[in-house]
């Protein structure tokens, strides 16, 4: 009697999404970073239930035609290489073919996107990974990108999730990496329907702390000169005072 089989198409996707979407911060991490690739300077990110419910994130970037739109979601799909010899050269935020495609085998999932010189932009709702309705819509150029109920086709993955607030703490800090790493990006960010993070664009780091952490903090920080004396290394940053100082890594941001 055998006793190795072969799991159904749709049970196999919804394992291997487990691998890139492990919780809302990792579907809020690869979104923006779409997002960023797309060239958008302006991202909005709305979240409810700490994303468990609902992640909602828009972005003014390039958009994408209705072929891009459907071929985004399936497996195996990017736009970042055609060979694995291109590995080694990509300069965008890397090689994520599943990304979407995984994100979409566990959740119910909205897109609506437009380009530039399209009069009208593409709508398409997908659930566990099935086309459910797609349809032409009126559309701002861009992408805006919803997913609801993650895990709701996978139970055991849904069960350790974290509570709201933990999975809330999560994001949150992300999307200050993100803005700090990026100051020229402006970034509306709410949760439950507060706002929680507005930040502009802006020319320094400095300023961008400011944005971040407010003026209370911003008080107390000093930029780091970028050269270092007789080497080589070039940092760039800035550090607190010793009148403000933390027992926990909330505020400890590092970038190369």
């Amino acid at each position: 009697m055998n006793i190795i089989r072969i799991l159904p198409e749709h049970e196999a996707r919804k394992i291997a999404a487990g691998e890139v979407v492990e919780r809302p911060a990792s579907v809020v991490k690869e979104l923006i970073e779409n997002a960023l690739d797309a060239h958008a300077t302006e991202i909005s990110l709305h979240l409810i239930n700490g994303g468990k419910s609902r992640i909602e994130i828009r972005d003014n970037g390039c958009g994408m035609s209705q072929e891009d739109a459907r071929l985004c979601i399936a497996h195996h799909a990017t736009s970042k290489l055609q060979s694995i010899e291109q590995l080694t050269t990509i300069s965008t935020f890397g090689f994520r073919g599943e990304a979407l495609a995984s994100i979409a085998s566990v959740s119910k999932l909205h897109i609506v996107t437009r380009q530039k010189h399209d009069d009208a932009g593409f709508h398409i709702h997908v659930e566990a990974g099935n086309i459910i309705s797609e349809k032409p819509i009126a559309a701002n150029i861009g992408t805006t990108i919803i997913v609801e109920d993650l895990f709701f086709n996978v139970p055991a993955r849904k069960k350790f999730m974290k509570q709201r607030d933990t999975e809330w703490r999560a994001i949150q800090q992300l999307t200050q990496a993100i803005a700090l790493t990026f100051p020229t990006l402006s970034l509306n960010v709410t949760h439950d329907n507060q706002p929680m993070l507005v930040t502009q664009s802006c020319a320094t780091l400095f300023e961008r702390s400011q944005q971040v952490f407010g003026k209370d903090i911003a008080h107390h920080l000093i930029p780091v000169p970028k050269p270092l004396k007789n080497t080589p290394i070039t940092i760039e940053g800035v550090i607190s005072t010793h009148q403000f100082s933390r027992y926990d890594r909330r505020y400890m941001f590092f970038h190369h």
